[in-house]
């Protein structure tokens, strides 16, 4: 389907939220006259469309909501909790980002969420429930995420801050509860995380891969791996994948496969 013959406007920066396939439904952001649309799967049909709006650059993701799985969209005007299959708004809360940029999957832990923009905005971990509806619990801009997803691991928050475009950002790690700040680093430049078999695997925008072992009283590098990519020009933005003991990491149109299996 075309998203302008359904009346949606294209954000500045493309569509880059990645569709979400949710039982009989793809979920995608489309703007203009929908923020979110969601098509029947196997039809295409449109099965609902909720409010006109712009849209933003994040997956979706769920968390529970009065014993049922509810979607979070975070689109161009802030967090939004939609019933998945009506399109019914559960709860809201604005988050006003320059350039209407919020591209970040938000990091649920139970019933909080924390969401994080960059250009100096910061974050927010938001109480998500049927007895409060959103609830801030606190703001702050420790750290302030362009596009680099944060992850939330035994009640603490871990991620990169600052712009994408630089190999000079701070890798944070907050108290998930207060926005209390433990400690940041800049040994790891500025990239894109995720979290495997107990360790946060890291890639800065040059191709530099770091493994880093989550500890919310000290930044604990264990193994790094340098030019992972071979030559990089521009900045490396891809999230590495681990899958089967396998390793794939991706910059353009080169895809690159470790064996991480021991001998």
């Amino acid at each position: 389907r075309n998203f302008k013959q359904l009346g949606g406007e294209t954000p500045d920066g493309g569509h880059s939220s990645s569709p979400c396939v949710y039982n009989d439904l793809v979920l995608v952001q489309s703007g203009g006259s929908a923020e979110v649309i969601a098509f029947n799967r196997m039809t295409g049909d449109v099965v609902w469309k909720y409010k006109p709006g712009g849209a933003g650059y994040s997956a979706f993701t769920t968390i529970p909501f009065d014993g049922k799985p509810a979607l979070l969209a975070f689109v161009a005007s802030g967090l939004t909790l939609l019933d998945p299959g009506n399109g019914k708004e559960l709860a809201s809360t604005g988050w006003k980002t320059p350039y209407d940029v919020n591209a970040t999957t938000p990091a649920v832990d139970g019933d909080i969420v924390f969401i994080t923009s960059g250009y100096g905005t910061g974050g927010s971990a938001i109480q998500v429930n049927k007895d409060v509806g959103m609830k801030t619990l606190w703001t702050n801009k420790a750290i302030a995420s362009q596009h680099s997803n944060p992850m939330i691991i035994d009640g603490h928050i871990y991620g990169y801050s600052g712009d994408s475009s630089q190999n000079k950002g701070d890798f944070v790690c907050m108290e998930l509860k207060t926005g209390t700040e433990k400690w940041r680093t800049k040994e790891i430049g500025w990239g894109t995380a995720l979290y495997v078999d107990g360790y946060i695997l890291t890639q800065d925008i040059k191709g530099n891969l770091y493994l880093i072992k989550p500890d919310p009283n000290q930044f604990n590098k264990a193994a790094d791996m340098k030019r992972a990519l071979g030559e990089v020009r521009n900045p490396a933005w891809t999230i590495p994948v681990v899958a089967n003991g396998k390793l794939y990491v991706r910059y353009l149109q080169r895809l690159i496969c470790y064996d991480l299996t021991k001998n």
